[in-house]
């Protein structure tokens, strides 16, 4: 019966096998690794992966929309006073217009291949995220068209960053800015064979030199309690991982807050995350997560701010589900204490992009931007302003949006006043 396994052969057999699985994993590791260094970053289509990396940003709508124009809806009475500023995505223009619609002042770049967020600078300023066409054809090619850049009432360039910049920059006190940047990297932890394209907060100088940066991936990957990192699905036209597509920054700035709870500190930037399916709070001097949410509840979100009350404003896209809506969360609770949504809820869409902004009498904002639309509702849902882009393209569609932001009529007045002099 010596052909029979004892538990001694038992053990050694098991022994054996479990030798050999280490090997071979290590041995699939060493040539991945090799592998990897061989073939750094694949050539690929560069029109294709900007394509695929810009999913629901498209340039027009893909429906016509009725045939209405500009301000549709206007409830005098009850709309938020203020000026509007919005950019047009692939015209790579900006324009503020008051509550008719009558467009005041334009920023543009008829060279360049995309504009995102802009921000209106006291001065007159304007500040803005956007891309030129890529230099070749390869990912980093693509992440190098990337930029952020200050025009100045004209449109002349006072300067450009080298920073790889997409979607969000916001001014500092301290006169520097805060923006989201892209970078190659090799992290085998995610896969081995190809680069992931990286979300970094990125501290910038007045003049858009680079500071300091901290990676999104490494935050998330260092907190698993607060949050775990989902794997998006891996386009095969494009050589490359984008696990975060962050898409709004908001540093903590109401010192108000602070003693409610250790989130809201000055140090804390509240992030939107669309492939993560979450917003989060990162400590900007430690790289640590501090909160997150969203997961469970969110679908690829933009736009997440911080109310005067301590809860948070965020545009949920809803790229799953087939509608989108506006909540406010009370992020110590983890409650919606509010939310906005289409009477029939197909009505109000956008695959990507889209904000939403509280406004000083309580109404809130929205941008449906792949539809080229914006509209204001009240805390009832009432909607008492619609503006629809007259901005169309040879076939009647209109140009989509990025965002829409209200500014205050003393602030947009006196930067009128200062040019018109």
């Amino acid at each position: 019966m010596s052909h029979l396994l004892t538990p001694r052969r038992l053990v050694w057999v098991s022994a054996c096998l479990l030798g050999a699985a280490l090997f071979w994993v290590w041995a699939v590791e060493v040539e991945s690794e090799a592998e990897a260094e061989a073939n750094p970053i694949p050539q690929f289509d560069a029109k294709r992966a900007e394509e695929l990396y810009m999913l629901g940003y498209a340039q027009y709508a893909e429906e016509k929309g009725d045939e209405q124009d500009g301000v549709t809806i206007i409830q005098r009475e009850k709309v938020s006073p203020g000026y509007s500023l919005h950019v047009n995505h692939g015209l790579c223009n900006a324009r503020i217009m008051d509550l008719e619609g009558i467009v005041l002042h334009e920023w543009k770049d008829p060279d360049c291949h995309h504009w995102s967020h802009a921000r209106l600078m006291p001065d007159g300023d304007l500040l803005v995220v956007g891309a030129q066409e890529p230099a070749g054809p390869s990912l980093q090619n693509v992440v190098d068209s990337r930029s952020v850049e200050r025009l100045d009432w004209s449109g002349s360039r006072r300067w450009r960053s080298p920073v790889h910049a997409h979607h969000d920059v916001v001014p500092l006190e301290n006169g520097g800015y805060f923006t989201l940047s892209l970078e190659l990297r090799r992290m085998p932890q995610l896969d081995p064979k190809i680069p992931t394209i990286d979300n970094s907060l990125t501290l910038i100088s007045a003049v858009g030199e680079p500071l300091k940066s901290i990676s999104l991936t490494d935050a998330i990957l260092r907190s698993p309690d607060l949050m775990n990192l989902k794997m998006p699905r891996q386009e095969k036209a494009v050589p490359g991982l984008s696990p975060i597509h962050a898409n709004s920054i908001e540093p903590m700035t109401r010192a108000g807050l602070v003693e409610r709870d250790r989130i809201f500190a000055a140090s804390n930037v509240l992030i939107s995350s669309r492939n993560q399916d979450a917003i989060f709070i990162a400590d900007w001097e430690t790289g640590e997560l501090v909160w997150a949410w969203g997961q469970q509840e969110l679908e690829g979100p933009h736009d997440a701010s911080v109310l005067e009350n301590g809860n948070l404003l965020i545009f949920d896209n809803g790229r799953r589900r087939g509608w989108s809506r506006v909540i406010e969360l009370d992020p110590l609770t983890r409650e919606i204490v509010w939310s906005y949504q289409a009477p029939k809820k197909e009505d109000f869409y956008t695959v990507g992009r889209g904000s939403c902004q509280r406004l000083p009498n309580g109404n809130t904002l929205i941008a449906n931007s792949n539809n080229g639309i914006a509209f204001e509702v009240t805390q009832r849902g009432e909607t008492v302003w619609v503006w629809k882009n007259p901005e169309r393209d040879e076939a009647g569609h209109r140009s989509t949006i990025v965002r829409m932001d209200r500014y205050a009529p003393a602030f947009v007045e006196a930067i009128l006043r200062r040019h018109q002099k």
